[in-house]
């Protein structure tokens, strides 16, 4: 899902759809304002959105870049594993999988307006990583990275686009199930290990860690400058002020 002042998204199977946010006690409109895709296509396994793009990966190793704006809407065939994270920052494009790789693509800015829809392809890939990961963020030309597993407690990676080279960063993990930018040099991560981490690329060190009280590993993240929230396997939770 992702969300904005007016608007919630949501992927259902295959399809991205679109609900207006309300203020009755529903908070949001439970009929779809506009969707593309179907239920029945490959299931959506991660969305990115930057304004009033949005870039969706899939099981099937299809991605889809979707301009609310122009309306176009393109598929491309990026790889045959599962994709499992997305990203996108401006006109460049990062795609990982299960088992396979992680892809560095770009587009020109202009391109996706003169596209008809299907047409393709869109996106052009730059580089690929040997190394699949659960999730990526971008960050200008900086990927950070988390790794499903790392018997070497290395799950935490930084990818330089521009030497295109990976540092394995020392917050120690065997983890890492989501990742953001906190800002242009600290990563938050959520981990196996029940731990929300806050880690400084210059040092490649943790800068404060947090202990889930429950027991739970961190599956997923969100910050706002203020506060971060944090989803476990059956409760949420929020830490003020970082």
């Amino acid at each position: 899902m992702a969300i904005d002042k007016d608007w919630l998204y949501m992927t259902h199977g295959g399809r991205l759809q679109a609900h207006r946010r309300t203020k009755d006690r529903y908070l949001v409109d439970t009929r779809s304002s506009w969707m593309i895709g179907n239920v029945r296509d490959s299931d959506i396994s991660s969305l990115a959105r930057e304004n009033s793009s949005f870039f969706a990966g899939r099981m099937d190793g299809n991605v889809v870049v979707y301009d609310r704006l122009t309306q176009h809407h393109v598929i491309q065939r990026i790889s045959d594993d599962i994709i499992t994270a997305v990203d996108v920052h401006e006109n460049v494009y990062a795609v990982t999988t299960k088992n396979q790789c992680t892809y560095i693509l770009s587009r020109s800015k202009e391109e996706l307006d003169i596209l008809d829809d299907g047409e393709g392809p869109l996106l052009q890939l730059n580089y690929s990583y040997a190394e699949p990961y659960e999730t990526i963020k971008l960050n200008s030309n900086r990927l950070a990275a988390g790794k499903f597993h790392s018997s070497k407690y290395e799950a935490l990676q930084l990818i330089d686009l521009c030497s295109c080279t990976i540092t394995k960063l020392n917050s120690k993990s065997v983890a890492v199930y989501d990742v953001l930018w906190k800002d242009e040099n600290c990563i938050l991560s959520g981990n196996f290990d029940t731990t929300l981490r806050l880690v400084d690329t210059r040092t490649g060190n943790d800068e404060a860690c947090w202990s889930d009280p429950y027991n739970a590993s961190i599956y997923c993240l969100n910050y706002n400058g203020s506060y971060a929230v944090h989803c476990d396997w059956a409760i949420a939770k929020d830490y003020a002020a970082m």
